[in-house]
């Protein structure tokens, strides 16, 4: 075999790992690291091209791949360890966690005195202040003022200075 002619097929049924593949802006980590083993392989004189097959139709080489996936993501082997989040998934759910929060924030009957400061959870998250405990004492209306500590009758005045 002539060394200048090594090419490779890779088949797959997933067209989503295509599509990431030639997608510049995905930077998943398992994305990335095919990106690094494609470098790799042309770097060494290989041509790598990809192919996609049909699912679940009795594809022998991808019916094995299918059973390989299944037995490693039941396994418990820590060398088969795959810990990392991709920053979509981590985008994707802070937005359903700012969402949540929303609409705990509009149920919510309390917080009068916060609510006048933020109305919004997002008008909140577009602010650069960094919450101290004398900031969350003086939009929450907690904390050691003259007037919380006459609510619970600790001053016998709120406004006396004395």
């Amino acid at each position: 075999m002539d060394i200048s002619s090594r090419t490779a097929t890779v088949f797959t049924d997933s067209r989503i790992t295509l599509d990431s593949l030639h997608n510049a802006n995905n930077h998943a980590c398992l994305i990335e690291e095919i990106r690094k083993t494609l470098s790799r392989l042309e770097g060494i004189k290989w041509k790598i091209e990809f192919s996609c097959v049909k699912a679940h139709a009795g594809i022998y080489g991808n019916e094995i791949a299918d059973s390989l996936a299944k037995q490693a993501a039941r396994s418990t082997d820590v060398e088969t360890a795959f810990n990392r989040i991709p920053i979509s998934t981590l985008y994707y759910e802070l937005e359903e966690a700012k969402q949540q929060w929303q609409k705990e924030w509009g149920k919510c009957t309390k917080a009068a005195i916060t609510k006048e400061y933020f109305p919004t959870v997002q008008e909140r998250l577009s602010m650069n202040i960094r919450v101290t405990p004398n900031i969350a004492a003086m939009t929450t209306g907690h904390g050691k003022t003259r007037t919380y500590m006459h609510r619970f009758k600790l001053l016998y005045n709120a406004t006396c200075v004395c």
